[in-house]
């Protein structure tokens, strides 16, 4: 395990591309997002979901900051952050990876900051298209 977080260590960058909540189902994501995370590096959110509300609005003006709720707001309220239900392919890796987290951050604590990190990444994604 110490190795997978060596690694996502020097990578220094996470790209989630959300389509609905799969990522948000797989152990492995999110145990790249806290290693993300836990050394400082950096996540970055791209949601089709946004993009295309984005576009929607470009069609008759440009995206102002009042447009953060329909842009993505829903994006927020849809993301479920739960590693007790994510899933993974070998049972082995489940038990590495929970007896990883139970020893060092928690699975209620590990929800609750890849969530904060989820959304505060679509917030500087949603000021970036102010630009």
């Amino acid at each position: 395990m110490q190795q997978i977080m060596n690694v996502i260590k020097t990578i220094g960058v996470t790209l989630v591309e959300l389509t609905g909540n799969a990522y948000f189902q797989r152990r492995f994501c999110l145990l790249e997002t806290f290693a993300t995370v836990l050394h400082g590096g950096r996540c970055a959110i791209y949601s089709h979901v946004a993009m295309n509300a984005v576009h929607q609005i470009e069609e008759s003006r440009g995206v102002a900051r009042d447009d953060e709720d329909f842009v993505i707001g829903g994006v927020k309220r849809s993301i479920d952050v739960n590693l007790w239900a994510a899933q993974t392919r070998n049972p082995d890796d489940k038990a590495q990876i929970d007896k990883f987290i139970q020893e060092s951050i928690g699975f209620e604590e590990l929800d609750r900051k890849v969530y904060q990190v989820a959304c505060e990444s679509l917030d500087t994604w949603f000021r970036w298209t102010l630009r």
